[in-house]
């Protein structure tokens, strides 16, 4: 089991942690675009490695870094060696699975825990024929806890053995700084749920050292503090784009939110009750406002 992708915030001097990083990793740097209310962003291209993408700003203490794929493991080993004091966004571990119909096998075991736990799941991917891989969640995108279990060798056109269960752990603010100590496997086994579905795969026992702690139900307030601490311009440049039109600003971001977040027949029962609370059609003044 190997790390897949790492995100967290790195509380020192940007010049400082640019050069080390370069310094480390062999690598040059090319500007990219902020995002996410940061105010400067550049590209740390490694050597036949995924890049890292660093961003910091006037509002933020340190640094924002974030990487994903092969390099992931390297910047983890390189920030708990040289900035050990750094909180973890979020943190994805993998294990990859090539033996023949390791995906029906893996399918199988996945959905008994989830039926199990009572945990959502969805599908993406070519579930028609089968040909361009296919895709199960578990648990929600917004959650602190997701499984993904995905064909990888036949999204890439390679091995069509190849399958990858994937587990993402987005840590609360109370748990970052902890999670900057976790192995892949205490990754994996952070949820309850998780740990069942490890216990079936694994000959390791589960290791729950990282177990989450979850938002309190119905804590809207606290999540709506946040949300506009973060995009409080955005949503300011929105409303002066619309021609000051809080209502169209909010129908369309309701509305992209649940094309992010549902498929199928959930999608068309959100997008129902959007149209029934609001009083307008999807097809009216909400495609008016481009975001």
């Amino acid at each position: 089991m190997k790390f897949d992708a790492y995100t967290c915030s790195v509380f020192v001097d940007p010049e400082l942690f640019l050069g080390s990083l370069v310094h480390h990793f062999d690598a040059e740097i090319s500007k990219a675009s902020p995002s996410n209310g940061y105010d400067e962003a550049v590209q740390i291209n490694v050597p036949r490695f995924n890049p890292i993408r660093v961003q910091w700003g006037v509002r933020y203490d340190g640094v924002y870094c974030s990487t994903m794929g092969v390099t992931a493991p390297r910047l983890v080993e390189f920030l708990r060696r040289e900035f050990p004091d750094h909180s973890v966004s979020r943190v994805d571990a993998c294990e990859d699975y090539t033996a023949p119909h390791s995906w029906d096998y893996l399918v199988s075991q996945a959905l008994a825990v989830a039926d199990q736990a009572g945990v959502k799941v969805h599908h993406e991917g070519d579930w028609f024929r089968g040909e361009r891989g296919r895709t199960l969640y578990f648990g929600s995108k917004s959650s602190v806890y997701q499984i993904c279990l995905y064909e990888k060798g036949k999204q890439l056109g390679g091995d069509p053995n190849w399958v990858r269960l994937e587990f993402r752990l987005r840590p609360q603010s109370r748990d970052k700084a902890r999670v900057s100590t976790a192995t892949p496997y205490q990754v994996a086994s952070a949820a309850r749920w998780g740990a069942t579905l490890m216990e079936r795969l694994s000959p390791l026992a589960p290791d729950r050292t990282m177990a989450p702690t979850y938002p309190p139900e119905g804590d809207l307030s606290r999540r709506r503090s946040n949300l506009i601490r973060q995009y409080h311009r955005v949503i300011l440049d929105l409303f002066e784009d619309s021609q000051f039109n809080p209502s169209a600003v909010g129908y369309k971001l309701v509305q992209l939110a649940i094309d992010h977040a549902y498929r199928g027949e959930d999608r068309a029962a959100a997008l129902n009750a959007l149209d029934v609370g609001s009083g307008v059609h999807q097809n009216e003044d909400s495609e008016n406002v481009e975001i």
